[in-house]
C-alpha cells in the first residue's frame, strides 16, 4: 500500500462484530410423514432442494421420493436455508411410523442457531495533505479476520479462498481510491454459522462506512461531502447521497461534548443503492439513544412502494438491533442467550 504509506498521515480502525442469532417471527418448524419408502415433509424452508437432498441421505432413500410443500415462512433472514429442522421432523416420523409435527421452542431455536459469524475488521487509511487545511484520502487497506462460511463444516483446506459470502460490500466499493486493498485473515470456529440477511454486508459495510466517517473528521471535512467528493465517477450513488442529504435536512453533526452526533452510511446490494443517516444522542445515564432515521433508496421500478417502504422500515429495524442489542455470547460451549429478555428487539 505505497500511496497509504507515503500520506503524511495514517489512521487505523478497528471493528468487530459478534455472533448474531435470526430470531425469526416463528421458530424452527416443519410437518413430515415418512411413509410407503418416501417422506413428505410440509416446511417454511428457504432451500426445498436442499432440504429434499439432506432428508434423502438421512433417510437413506431416493431424494425423488422427498416431496416437499413450502408454506408461508414465518421470517427466514437466512436461518431457513438450513436444513436441520427438516431432518429432525423426517427422523422422528420414522421413528414413531407416524405423522409428525415439529415446533421448536423459542430457547430451542436461540440456542440452536447457525449464527451469523463473529468477524473483526481492521481498517487502514491514509491522508495526504493537499495543502491549506485540505486532505485528501490516498487509499484503503481492508483486513477482515473470521471463519468462511462456505467451509464451515466440512474437511479443513490448506488455502481457504475468500468468496462473495465474506467480501460482500467490499468488491463494489463506489468510491474513487488511488489505492484499495482487502485482506483476509482465516480463523476457524466451532459454533455453528451460516447466512445471516445481508450476509458479508452487515459486517463489512458497517466497518467502511463507519472508519469513512472517521476519516472525514480526522481530515476536517463533512462526510457528507467528502463521500460526494469520492463519488465522481459513480452518479447513481451521487443522487442518492445527495437526496438522502435533502431528506434528512442534512448539517454538520454537532462538535464533541454536546451529547450529539450523526451517522452515514451507503451501500449497494443486489440492484438497489441505499443510504441511511443516523441521528444520535446520549441519555443522561450515557446509553446510546437513537432519535432518528432517514433512509433513501434506489431500487430501480417500484412496482408496490409500500412493499419498498416496509422492507426498507424492517431492514432499519432489524439494523438497529443488531447494532445495539444483538449478541450471542458463547459459556460454557453453549449459547448464553434463549429468548427475547436477553436477546431483544
Amino acid at each position: 500500500m505505497a500511496a497509504i504509506a507515503a500520506a503524511g498521515r495514517q489512521l487505523e480502525f478497528v471493528y468487530d462484530v459478534p455472533y448474531l442469532a435470526h430470531a425469526t417471527m416463528e421458530p424452527m418448524c416443519c410437518v413430515a410423514w415418512v411413509r410407503d419408502g418416501g417422506c413428505e415433509p410440509w416446511a417454511p424452508t428457504q432451500g426445498p432442494a436442499r432440504l429434499r437432498n439432506e432428508v434423502a441421505r438421512q433417510l437413506a432413500i431416493d431424494p425423488g421420493k422427498v416431496r416437499i410443500t413450502r408454506d408461508f415462512i414465518g421470517g427466514g433472514f437466512g436461518r431457513r436455508w438450513q436444513p436441520d429442522f427438516g431432518v429432525e421432523a423426517a427422523l422422528i416420523s420414522r421413528a414413531v411410523k407416524a405423522p409428525v409435527k415439529l415446533i421448536w421452542s423459542r430457547e430451542e431455536d436461540l440456542q440452536h442457531d447457525f449464527y451469523r459469524p463473529a468477524m473483526l475488521l481492521r481498517v487502514r487509511a491514509g491522508l495526504a495533505d493537499e495543502g491549506r487545511g485540505a486532505a485528501r484520502l490516498a487509499g484503503l487497506d481492508v483486513t477482515l479476520s473470521g471463519a468462511l462460511l462456505s467451509n464451515w463444516g466440512k474437511p479443513p483446506v490448506a488455502e481457504p479462498k475468500p468468496d462473495p459470502q465474506l467480501t460482500g460490500g467490499l468488491l463494489t466499493i463506489p468510491y474513487a481510491l488511488p489505492d484499495y486493498r482487502i485482506r483476509w485473515v482465516p480463523r476457524e470456529t466451532h459454533v455453528p454459522i451460516g447466512v445471516w440477511r445481508s450476509v458479508a454486508y452487515s459486517h463489512n459495510v458497517f466497518a467502511v462506512e463507519s472508519a469513512l466517517d472517521e476519516i472525514a473528521v480526522a481530515a476536517g471535512e463533512d462526510p457528507l461531502r467528502f463521500r460526494l467528493d469520492l463519488l465522481r465517477d459513480a452518479p447513481r450513488y451521487r443522487r442518492v447521497l445527495e437526496a438522502l442529504g435533502r431528506q434528512a435536512k442534512w448539517r454538520p453533526a454537532a462538535v464533541a461534548g454536546t451529547g450529539f452526533g450523526r451517522g452515514l452510511a451507503l451501500a449497494e446490494y443486489g440492484t438497489s443503492v441505499i443510504g441511511v443517516v443516523a441521528d444520535v444522542g446520549l441519555t443522561p445515564e450515557g446509553r446510546i439513544r437513537v432519535l432518528r432515521l432517514a433512509a433513501t433508496v434506489d431500487c430501480g421500478a417500484a412496482i408496490q412502494p409500500d412493499i419498498v417502504r416496509s422492507q426498507v422500515e424492517g431492514g432499519l429495524v432489524f439494523g438497529l438491533t443488531a447494532a445495539l442489542y444483538g449478541e450471542i455470547g458463547i459459556q460454557g460451549g453453549r449459547a448464553a442467550q434463549s429468548n427475547f429478555f436477553d436477546y431483544r428487539m
